[in-house]
């Protein structure tokens, strides 16, 4: 079951430390936080939890790294977040480049 969040955090499943530990530092500013590694329900039908949490969510950081591509589960999560975006549902986008060389997916180079 999705619950409200300010910011869902989506990123390739070998950065769930990097995306657990800007979680953890949200939170402690007060922010409540979307990582699917503590809020996907096992068993449950996660695309409907992703969309969802996108849906519902504030903001979108995407953790963006140049040696990590995006599986198409995070490749869902931006057209989802897009779509939640356009509909003015989602209200903020926020690209989080890490390291030298990264570059945000076409569509989100027009956030800095």
């Amino acid at each position: 079951m999705s619950r409200m969040s300010d910011v869902f955090i989506s990123y390739p499943h070998e950065a769930r430390a990097d995306a657990s530990l800007l979680a953890n530092a949200l939170e402690k500013k007060g922010l409540t936080t979307w990582i699917a590694t503590k809020d996907l329900s096992e068993g449950g039908n996660w695309k409907s939890e992703i969309d969802n949490a996108l849906r519902d969510a504030a903001a979108v950081v995407f953790l963006v790294y140049s040696k990590l591509e995006a599986s198409s589960w995070v490749q869902h999560e931006y057209m989802s977040a897009l779509d939640s975006y356009w509909s003015g549902q989602t209200k903020i986008l926020v690209p989080l480049v890490v390291g030298s060389n990264a570059e945000p997916p076409t569509f989100l180079r027009q956030w800095q």
